[in-house]
């Protein structure tokens, strides 16, 4: 038992300790200087923000407003909506008063799909899209950007993206990293989690995806760079050629297969911001959800095989990544179980496990505030003493997962409960 808390131990550590030294190094100014000398690509790159709906009624149209700043700059916007919704309140809410918006602010720029199956998810609208517009969308320099109704990205995203094509022209997929908050300010725990979900974001995500856009650190660590929903960029061309997105989520699963292809995910200076979910429950709901992502690793290595070779070297280190990728939701908790079991031989390992989780939890906070000025949730002592909190949620999660296998997946109900 002791031998386990230490493997786990040092496991946490590095895992935390990585995360710390992304804040430090893949900094805005790294990215700005990597994208700042001059390329030769000329091309007019054209890009579509496709943003699926579903139960947002209440959201829908400061959604409208906000995406209403990039229809004025000429850069085409379509709601997804879908028939579900109709099987709920007997009508398509989100459409009907998308149509009416659409009404009183007409725009070439601003489009409808509607998703006319009352049975499928996000990945089927987005798909049903695709499919719906290949002869349109069907150009090398035609670029589709995956975003949520809660997404509100930086102003000048497009032009951040045509910085890095006109530097990278082959490249197929670049990726936003998203600044999480809470709409619900009182509740320290969903403040907790906004920051964590922000951290993970650019101490994670933001580290791999830039690992992966070098050849020879993408060839031997094989960084697992997956993409997010908040802000996936990728060529319309690619996307057909390997299949649209996947089931039953569109980003990480892709980002496990393109991992798998070599495929380089360019990370964005231009940021997202986006709502993480309004309740407790929703969010350890949420949690289960997303547990969903690395048991796809199978298919995806499937798939992946089935458009390009993949070495033995390649597969061992996908399938390791994928394992501790799942090790990563269970640690917290799974280490915190044995520490108490081994109060009986000596109550350091528990001060141990505290001892690093806080230290670890402060220095992200400190390094965070960069990218979350505008709030003040970490002013709070409750705050601080409810960082450990969020990683023995996280450790739930394979609960919830079990529970919505039986009972129905969060995203597949109503979404606002």
């Amino acid at each position: 038992m002791v031998l386990f808390y230490w493997i786990l131990w040092v496991i946490f550590a590095l895992s935390e300790l990585s995360i710390l030294w992304s804040l430090v190094f893949c900094t805005d100014r790294i990215l700005e200087k990597r994208y700042s000398s001059d390329g030769d690509n000329k091309k007019e790159h054209k890009f579509v923000l496709m943003i699926p709906v579903f139960d947002e009624i209440n959201y829908i149209e400061a959604s409208f407003d906000y995406f209403k700043q990039f229809v004025e700059k000429g850069i085409h916007c379509v709601y997804i909506t879908t028939e579900k919704e109709s099987q709920l309140y007997g009508t398509c809410r989100t459409k009907e008063k998308l149509v009416e918006l659409m009404k009183n602010n007409p725009s070439p720029f601003m489009h409808i799909c509607h998703y006319p199956y009352s049975k499928g998810n996000k990945v089927d609208q987005l798909n049903y899209f695709i499919s719906r517009n290949k002869g349109r969308t069907c150009d090398n320099d035609i670029y589709l950007v995956d975003l949520d109704c809660d997404s509100r990205p930086d102003l000048d995203i497009v032009y951040d993206m045509k910085r890095i094509l006109k530097k990278y022209p082959d490249a197929n997929v670049i990726q936003l990293n998203s600044r999480f908050w809470s709409v619900n300010k009182k509740s320290p725990i969903l403040n907790l989690e906004a920051f964590y979900q922000t951290r993970w974001s650019f101490g994670f995500e933001r580290l791999n995806q830039y690992f992966s856009t070098i050849p020879l650190i993408n060839r031997v660590l094989v960084p697992f760079a997956y993409c997010v929903g908040h802000g996936m960029c990728i060529r319309a061309t690619f996307l057909y050629r390997i299949g649209q997105f996947p089931q039953p989520l569109e980003d990480v699963p892709l980002g496990m297969m393109l991992m798998l292809m070599k495929e380089p995910i360019y990370p964005c200076v231009s940021k997202d911001l986006a709502e993480i979910v309004p309740t407790t429950k929703a969010l350890l709901k949420q949690a289960g959800h997303w547990l969903r992502s690395p048991l796809q690793a199978m298919p995806m290595y499937r798939k992946a095989r089935s458009l390009k070779h993949i070495s033995t070297y390649r597969t061992i280190m996908y399938f390791a990544r994928v394992a501790l990728d799942i090790l990563s939701w269970l640690q917290y908790l799974i280490l915190l179980i044995v520490a108490l079991f081994l109060l009986e031989v000596s109550p350091w390992y528990l001060v141990g496990y505290f001892v690093l989780l806080y230290i670890t939890s402060i220095l992200s906070l400190t390094l965070i505030r960069r990218y979350k000025r505008d709030d003040e949730w970490y002013e709070s002592i409750w705050f601080f003493l409810l960082l450990p909190l969020r990683h023995f949620i996280r450790g739930l999660s394979i609960f919830s997962f079990i529970y919505q296998k039986y009972f129905g997946w969060f995203y597949d109900k109503r979404k606002n409960q």
